[in-house]
């Protein structure tokens, strides 16, 4: 499918006259059918799981389709949301490749079922409260075909309120195991790319994640494929936002599955020594976290639990326990 024009999407409702700017009065330049080197645009196929995210989806959804790019293949994977959002999903449904909106396993397998449908060359998915930036499909393609071999690649992307105001940006990250077991950013998911090649080898998401499982999958890349040919792009390609309803905002669950990934991780027989040898650091890391994050919600048990779960790796910690703890 070709990317729509600006004039071609649906008109704006009088409500939302004043919305200028990129995605709603502003698109990317189409692109002629074939690349300068005269071969056809690799198909990049893009997943929005969605639910329940009525305020931000239509955005979502613009931001894809303007891009201009002649060889998309789009599909929306609605877990059954009563909100608006089926109502704003039916207003594109010409432009998209596939649609649905149904009670489902959430996110990862939202996004797993896209996948297995997936024609494309480059695999994608994009949260519904998330967008992609003017030009992004024309420079992943881009690079995907100045480098053939590129299996993965990952730009800058910017971080934002809700009002798309800019507070930060996450460079690319390096695809590393030792970077990810110690708990440094992993690579901005709304920004980065995969070769089909690489998903069929790599596989699905854990569905038994929801709040790392992007993380997860880095860390199998780099766990079982050390040599990935990776490509770490200078460029923004993509805006999330930070808001009160964003999964990552639940510390303590995200905290667990981190803790999940760190026990799988040395289950491994084979992981190398230099990452082996951090287990004490960085279990005791994840711990105290733990403990810090009851400790701000006032759970004290639980916060004893995870700080002594610290000290069975550091044992001179005993010295710092809080006061407050111990007089439990």
């Amino acid at each position: 499918m070709r990317c729509p024009t600006l004039k071609e999407l649906p008109s704006l409702p009088s409500s939302q006259s004043e919305k200028t700017g990129w995605i709603w009065t502003e698109e990317s330049p189409q692109l002629p059918e074939k690349m300068p080197n005269g071969k056809p645009w690799p198909k990049i196929t893009i997943i929005t799981p969605s639910y329940q995210q009525g305020q931000f989806i239509e955005e979502t959804i613009r931001s894809v389709l303007l891009q201009g790019y002649p060889n998309l293949e789009y599909f929306i994977m609605d877990g059954g949301s009563t909100d608006n959002s089926v109502e704003i999903i039916r207003k594109y449904e010409q432009f998209l490749s596939y649609w649905v909106s149904e009670k489902d396993g959430g996110q990862s397998y939202a996004i797993n079922k896209g996948w297995e449908m997936a024609q494309g060359r480059i695999l994608h998915w994009l949260n519904s409260d998330d967008l992609l930036l003017p030009g992004t499909l024309f420079t992943v393609a881009e690079e995907f075909a100045k480098e053939d071999n590129i299996e993965i690649l990952s730009g800058i992307t910017s971080v934002t309120y809700v009002n798309l105001v800019e507070y930060r940006t996450n460079p690319p990250q390096d695809l590393d195991l030792k970077h990810f077991v110690m708990g440094h950013p992993s690579l901005g998911q709304p920004g980065t790319f995969i070769s089909s090649e690489l998903y069929k080898r790599v596989g699905k998401l854990d569905e038994k994640l929801h709040y790392t499982m992007d993380r997860e999958y880095y860390m199998r890349i780099s766990l079982v494929y050390p040599q990935v040919r990776y490509l770490k792009l200078q460029q923004a390609l993509a805006i999330t936002r930070q808001w009160e309803g964003v999964k990552s905002n639940n510390a303590i669950k995200c905290c667990m599955e981190r803790l999940l990934l760190l026990d799988r991780v040395f289950a491994e027989p084979n992981i190398p020594d230099d990452v082996r040898l951090l287990k004490k650091q960085v279990y005791t890391s994840a711990y105290i976290d733990l403990a810090n994050i009851f400790l701000e919600l006032k759970q004290r048990k639980n916060a004893l639990v995870y700080f002594l779960k610290a000290v069975y790796f550091k044992p001179k910690l005993i010295k710092k326990m809080p006061k407050f703890i111990l007089g439990l």
